[in-house]
């Protein structure tokens, strides 16, 4: 009689390569959980580091004519530069535009884009013109604006004219996030949040 022979089968293993349907679909929905939990901050964070390109890009334009007007001799009219901050003709814009000095200076932020600096003798040297399509906007304010219409005129040692204590404020639409740019009457340029919504900068006074 022959012996029997008994085949042993080893047992099945469990595959553990790749993902199951179930498994993947918890994944994709817990990682939809995460992305709707994470993307307002991720918007106010890029939206305040907007208001600070903003405000930093402000003090910049203040400063740069401050210096490049202490450099010129004399004091006409044809001397110095203008900072234009009047209310853009095109209400989806915030403006500021700076450029030389000249009679009948034609390149406010008033002026249709079509007609900026138009028949005059001025030309723009640094513009910043922001679209509120990005969230960020920013206004002018002063204690008084004079007769300046908004536009305030550097020359060497003289700054702002009747114009005291301009304040630019950049704000952030959907965060409330801002910063604000003060240049007092004695020419001091300082950043500041009004509202301490940003960290860094000391509180406006």
């Amino acid at each position: 009689m022959e012996p029997t022979v008994t085949i042993r089968r080893a047992p099945r293993r469990r595959s553990t390569h790749g993902l199951t349907l179930v498994e993947t679909l918890v994944a994709v929905t817990v990682l939809g959980v995460i992305l709707a939990v994470a993307a307002p901050s991720l918007r106010d964070l890029m939206e305040r580091r907007r208001v600070i390109a903003a405000a930093t890009e402000l003090a910049s334009m203040i400063n740069y004519a401050k210096a490049e007007a202490a450099k010129q001799r004399g004091g006409g009219s044809d001397n110095g530069f203008t900072l234009h901050l009047e209310p853009p003709d095109d209400a989806s814009t915030s403006c500021a535009r700076l450029t030389t000095n000249s009679v009948g200076d034609t390149c406010g932020c008033d002026v249709a884009k079509a007609d900026v600096c138009v028949n005059s003798t001025s030309s723009i040297i640094r513009e910043f013109v922001l679209d509120r399509d990005t969230g960020v906007s920013f206004e002018a304010a002063a204690d008084d604006w004079g007769d300046s219409n908004r536009a305030i005129t550097f020359q060497r040692n003289n700054y702002f004219g009747f114009v005291k204590n301009l304040r630019l404020t950049a704000t952030g639409r959907h965060s409330g996030a801002q910063l604000r740019v003060e240049f007092n009457s004695v020419g001091r340029v300082h950043i500041c949040s009004p509202s301490n919504t940003i960290g860094g900068y000391p509180s406006c006074g």
